[in-house]
């Protein structure tokens, strides 16, 4: 059983999904763009005119927005700027007045702006569909030739082709957790997270080393965490712990292979990206440390993204060698993703020069509900257990990672002493 939910809970962190907006009492609409229908953004329709959050915009235009005065925001991408005030039809596109049609608006706590218009003043071709109930964004976003799915997969496929490349970062992490609807007050609700290091592609290899830091706690120490992984042993060294853990990947070499036959053929690392419901655009060019860079950002639709990783979820499950049904562990997965939330968004920064992606910053929102009972995991015994019923819990995680060191050699670390899990968890009897 140990084994079985350790497999659910680590398959459950590696999603990304989007989450949930608020509800609205005014009329609705759906939201296309560039030929893709985008289920995760609302739109609301107030007196003829189609109104979307500022923050939604920024996600499927890639526009900057900045706050700039209490009321009002500026919304910039390249050489454009729109500044607008909440309850105002007056507005500034590049310092020159002009008039909205409705004036932008705030409910719960997002602002609303006009849909049409800021649309069509950062190049869309904005179109209503009366039959589908649906407004249409169209615009072709052309970097150096190319769009940012081909800029994407090309740095994508450069970084197979160096076979190897190191990785650093740091994430702030605030957490939330309850159990049967109590706080559990023994897990920080703040830490910090170091991250570093090395991919291979072929033969597959991993290895990261992370260390957990509380903030603002004294009594949960600073945990350092290791982990090695083969496309057929997971290794992990966890605080305390002088020798290492072995045990068969959870995951099949088939998937790994067949993932990296995707990612290094352009037709199909399109098609998969488009089937998990990845929304691509380009962001405002940027310099870092002297270098310029393409920003190309991303965020995933939340439906579209359940029915792509709905197909690779039975794809994992059938290769694994479990003990528990495979159906059964399938129909717990599907449970799981079912009653998650998240709304997760990256920017990659790719080098121009070398069209290499050097960093990658994220944000990631997660709403975890974990009901023993629905996801068939209660343990059967007459001997009451403090084992929670129900666990719910909340992450907002902030980031960046720094990419480098390409095609450097791989160094594996000393794991020839390491023990089987099976032999940990069940040790033999005398």
């Amino acid at each position: 059983m140990k084994r079985r939910n350790f497999l659910i809970v680590l398959l459950a962190v590696s999603v990304a999904l989007c989450g949930a907006l608020p509800a609205f009492a005014g009329g609705k609409a759906d939201l296309s763009v560039n030929g893709d229908q985008v289920n995760n953004f609302n739109i609301l329709l107030e007196e003829g005119y189609s109104m979307v959050s500022v923050d939604a915009f920024a996600r499927f235009s890639g526009a900057g927005v900045n706050l700039t005065a209490e009321n009002t925001v500026q919304i910039t991408e390249q050489d454009k700027a729109l500044e607008l005030t909440l309850g105002k039809q007056n507005a500034l596109l590049n310092n020159e007045p002009v008039t909205l049609p409705c004036a932008p608006v705030k409910l719960e706590g997002q602002i609303f702006i006009p849909l049409r218009y800021t649309g069509e003043a950062f190049g869309f071709n904005v179109h209503w569909d009366n039959e589908q109930n649906m407004v249409m964004l169209n615009r072709s976003e052309i970097r150096d030739g190319m769009t940012p799915s081909e800029l994407l997969i090309k740095s994508t496929q450069l970084s197979q082709d160096v076979n190897t490349y190191s990785m650093e970062g740091n994430i702030d992490m605030q957490m939330k957790i309850k159990a049967d609807g109590k706080e559990v007050n023994e897990v920080p609700e703040n830490i910090n997270l170091e991250m570093s290091g090395q991919i291979k592609n072929e033969p597959m290899e991993f290895y990261f080393n992370q260390k957990i830091t509380p903030i603002g706690s004294d009594e949960v120490p600073e945990m350092t965490t290791e982990t090695y992984m083969t496309s057929e042993k997971m290794y992990i060294k966890t605080p305390g712990q002088d020798e290492w853990i072995v045990q068969d990947m959870p995951f099949p070499a088939e998937f790994w292979q067949e993932q990296q036959d995707i990612q290094s053929d352009p037709i199909k690392a399109a098609a998969q990206m488009k089937e998990m419901g990845m929304l691509l655009n380009f962001g405002s060019d940027a310099q870092v440390d002297g270098e310029d860079y393409y920003v190309v950002n991303a965020t995933l639709d939340m439906s579209k993204f359940q029915e792509g990783y709905q197909k690779m979820l039975e794809q994992v499950v059938q290769g694994m060698n479990l003990k528990d049904d495979p159906q059964e562990m399938k129909q717990q997965m599907q449970q799981l993703i079912k009653n998650m939330k998240l709304d997760y968004y990256y920017q990659a920064y790719i080098n121009k020069e070398s069209l290499f992606n050097d960093i990658v910053k994220f944000d990631v929102k997660m709403d975890l509900n974990i009901n023993s009972a629905k996801l068939g995991m209660e343990e059967k015994s007459d001997t009451p257990s403090d084992t929670p019923k129900e666990m719910n819990m909340h992450y907002d995680m902030q980031g960046q990672f720094n990419i480098f060191g390409l095609g450097e050699p791989f160094t594996a670390p000393d794991i020839s002493n390491a023990k089987d899990l099976k032999t940990v968890e069940e040790p033999v009897s005398q």
